[in-house]
């Protein structure tokens, strides 16, 4: 059984820069996650200088191999109506990213002893210590694993258990060297897969646009029937 400091459980953002910030301590950290990294994740990807500081990102070394987007400006409208454009002047005020790189690029900085594509199976109390898989041992477990995190409920939360449906939400799908403007895809929006609360965002990354559906459903294991709608639309966009 292998001993640290503190196991974390969870590999997106917060639980990668917690375990930086504790090794930098001078703490023996393990860092587990259910998936293998890097890996899809749902999001429309915007961070702000404010995480840019937060995270002591050096946004010169991340963009070299990662796509970073500075944003200046947004137009807001309703499907039909005026545009409003909120300019913010010279200096960015977000920047565009792609989940699955940014989480990864943290979580490769970490320092961590990484155990990605673990699961947790076992959690328990020895003494003053953690358990966890009958593996890793540390006297401080942090639960870091997002909306249905395992050690939130293996102390007896459930987080995510009032609410009376479940947002499903899911990348559809991905197309590289893209040149037409995004706003022609305003119109796919609302109502796909006879679902009235689908919704499809569409973000352009660098040389790519990306489809994302969020659906609210009653059963959890509902399938999101909306990318059979769109998939045929992103195809004609395709160059």
């Amino acid at each position: 059984m292998q001993s640290f400091d503190v196991v974390i459980v969870g590999g997106g953002p917060a639980g990668s820069t917690l375990a930086r910030e504790l090794r930098d301590a001078g703490l023996d950290i393990a860092l587990l996650d259910k998936r293998d990294f890097p890996r899809d994740k749902t999001c429309a990807g915007w961070i702000t200088p404010a995480v840019v500081r937060a995270l002591g990102l050096d946004l010169a070394d991340y963009a070299k191999q990662h796509v970073l987007q500075p944003i200046h400006a947004f137009e807001i409208a309703r499907m039909g109506a005026r545009r409003v454009r909120n300019a913010h002047g010279a200096a960015p005020v977000s920047y565009g990213i792609r989940r699955f790189e940014f989480d990864h690029y943290l979580l490769a900085r970490c320092g961590a002893a990484l155990h990605t594509g673990t699961a947790v199976a076992s959690l328990r109390r020895e003494g003053n210590d953690w358990i966890v898989n009958d593996a890793l041992r540390a006297r401080l477990l942090v639960g870091a694993g997002g909306h249905f995190c395992p050690v939130a409920r293996a102390l007896g939360a459930h987080p995510g258990g009032a609410e009376p449906a479940t947002v499903l939400a899911r990348e559809l799908v991905e197309f590289g060297d893209q040149r037409a403007p995004v706003e022609q895809f305003g119109a796919v929006v609302g109502g796909l897969g006879g679902g009235e609360h689908d919704a499809i965002r569409i973000a352009e990354r660098g040389d790519h646009v990306t489809a994302r559906c969020r659906r609210r459903e009653k059963q959890a294991h509902s399938k999101v029937r909306a990318v059979w709608n769109v998939l045929p639309i992103l195809s004609r966009r395709k160059t």
